[in-house]
């Protein structure tokens, strides 16, 4: 409960939350009212939040920061659902109007701000909250923008989410909707993604990185609705990151999560586009990146990227490099990226490299082949936000290219 005191004719209040003191009459007093108002009083008070519209602009972030506050405060003596579905329409109110109010920048930042705390808090938890709604309002705001392959990979999201919390009804919800009705996508070519998403659900139980794992495996039905990339949340990245350090019951379970994270970190940075795994008569490679970076100096790198991963105890060999460099000359790619969680053999020695490395250096002076390594330290700084997966991978190629120590 927010403390008030007279001043004079002026009253005064602190917020219990961030300590901030405000006016009687002012914003932030609007924006408290508004946080505090119980069902039958939110309209009202939400039409008071948007009383001023200059006053709402100006102190947008500080709008973001108190509803974030006082969610995260009410959670301390409730419980996470409960809290969450309470605080969730006054989060959505507010988006919605800016939506309606053609502001839907504001809108976008306000509902992937609740969308990347309620993650967070979902996964450390590990309790399951429906974000079908928070994500249709995502697309809603995004679409607006004219942002349309964005907007439908987000409706595609949401639409996941309804299949895991209402498998009957899904069709009758508004994600699906929206993208038969407003985006004129094939009704039959959506109920095809809804189908395959429904079965992914009843065969394995809720997991965490939902609904983006789902996302992950809805290929190639993905594709053919939207190439756009996934936007990255860091708790998101930390759980596929824990999915790899667990210990898994088979090697191609290990491999799997490995896959699942960097498949993740390519999929949520505009340029990149997740293809999959890929089979040819001799061999198979663990992911297909599509480049279509507008760097020139990434795109450089080749239009296609093959990714193999190696969630290994020990660093890989000068073996590994040549099968994979093989392989890469076999389907004509110039690039692949060799992700080995323990990193490779060999150092370098006087401009020379040894092992693992010295066989890096000899496939690209044959060739111009060049295998590029992602090892522990660089898939912490990327799952942190340290890093952006493509300066990574340049800075890689530039080391085999320039020999670079």
């Amino acid at each position: 409960m927010d403390v008030g005191k007279s001043l004079g004719t002026i009253e005064e209040f602190r917020c219990s939350v961030t300590g901030g003191r405000y006016r009687a009459g002012s914003f932030s007093a609007a924006v408290h009212a508004f946080i505090a108002a119980n069902a039958s009083e939110a309209e009202v008070a939400l039409k008071g939040l948007f009383a001023a519209p200059g006053a709402l602009f100006q102190w947008f972030s500080g709008l973001l920061d108190e509803l974030e506050g006082h969610t995260l405060e009410a959670l301390k003596e409730g419980e996470f659902i409960p809290v969450f579905e309470r605080f969730e329409p006054k989060w959505l109110a507010v988006a919605a109007t800016l939506v309606n109010n053609r502001f839907p920048s504001e809108a976008r930042l306000i509902v992937l701000r609740f969308y990347q705390l309620v993650r967070t808090q979902e996964i450390g938890l590990c309790k399951r909250f429906h974000k079908g709604s928070i994500l249709y309002w995502l697309g809603r705001a995004t679409n607006d923008l004219g942002l349309v392959d964005q907007a439908r990979s987000e409706f595609l999201l949401a639409m996941i989410e309804d299949v895991r919390g209402a498998p009957n009804s899904w069709q009758e919800l508004p994600a699906r909707d929206w993208l038969v009705n407003k985006f004129q996508v094939d009704a039959g070519t959506v109920d095809e993604f809804g189908k395959v998403a429904a079965n992914e659900a009843s065969a394995n139980k809720w997991d965490p990185r939902e609904p983006e794992l789902a996302w992950l495996r809805l290929k190639p039905q993905r594709r053919r609705l939207s190439r756009a990339p996934l936007e990255f949340t860091k708790a998101v990245a930390g759980r596929f990151l824990e999915s790899v350090r667990q210990t898994a019951l088979t090697t191609t379970a290990a491999g799997d999560h490995l896959e699942h994270l960097m498949a993740y970190l390519f999929a949520v940075e505009r340029g990149f586009e997740v293809i999959g795994s890929t089979r040819s008569p001799d061999s198979q490679n663990d992911i297909l990146i599509r480049n279509r970076h507008d760097d020139g100096a990434i795109s450089s790198l080749g239009d296609y990227l093959i990714v193999e991963c190696k969630n290994w105890q020990k660093p890989a060999g000068a073996p590994v490099i040549r099968e994979f460099a093989g392989r890469l000359r076999a389907a004509k790619v110039k690039t692949g990226v060799l992700v080995s969680k323990s990193g490779i053999t060999g150092q370098k020695k006087r401009g020379r490299g040894t092992g693992a490395r010295d066989s890096i250096s000899k496939e690209y002076l044959h060739d111009a082949t060049a295998v590029l390594v992602v090892d522990e330290a660089s898939i912490l700084d990327l799952v942190a936000g340290k890093l952006k997966l493509s300066m990574e991978l340049l800075e890689q190629f530039e080391r085999v290219r320039f020999d670079i120590r």
